[in-house]
């Protein structure tokens, strides 16, 4: 699917941790859906995708895995795993078809994630990409991923918004 679902969300993941004493970033621990899109490169049309992720907190370390589902037929896995050390994080993304990404970044203000994503191999020109990662309430956050595009343009090439089961159930 893309580099971008990298929600990938992501998701989430990444985000949320606030993990040891100051917590700004919102708890991700439990089950989230998303809904958004993914763009492949600046040519593409945007496809919609639905989401599912399990997310997981432990001391300094935050994780999620689950899968994202475009046009019925196709799904793909994603997840994410953080670790954060004093102000900055770091981890892995899985769900782009490059490759695992390496992430690193912090949070320049309470409840958002800022992470540069390395991939293995070049996509849309290069290796590099970014995600964002807001977390506006305790119950939803959204993941946003943006790719430096072999033409100069930067495009936003992925962003899904999470929201936990309850609250989901509840609308």
């Amino acid at each position: 699917m893309l580099k971008t679902i990298s929600l990938a969300a992501a998701l989430a993941l990444t985000a949320t941790a606030a993990l040891a004493e100051t917590p700004t970033i919102t708890d991700i621990t439990g089950t989230w859906t998303g809904t958004g899109f993914v763009q492949k490169n600046e040519k593409s049309k945007p496809m919609n995708v639905k989401c599912e992720v399990e997310g997981a907190q432990s001391g300094d370390e935050v994780s999620f895995d689950g899968y994202c589902r475009a046009m019925i037929i196709v799904k793909r896995a994603i997840g994410a795993q953080l670790v954060r050390s004093g102000d900055t994080y770091t981890g892995t993304y899985t769900g782009s078809d490059a490759g695992v990404a390496k992430l690193d970044g912090g949070e320049p203000k309470p409840g958002l994630l800022d992470l540069e994503m390395q991939f293995p191999r070049d996509v849309n020109g290069d290796a590099v990409a970014r995600m964002v990662i807001e977390t506006p309430s305790e119950d939803s956050f959204t993941i946003r991923t943006t790719d430096m595009m072999e033409s100069g343009v930067e495009v936003v090439t992925s962003e899904v918004t999470f929201e936990r089961e309850a609250s989901v159930a509840e609308n």
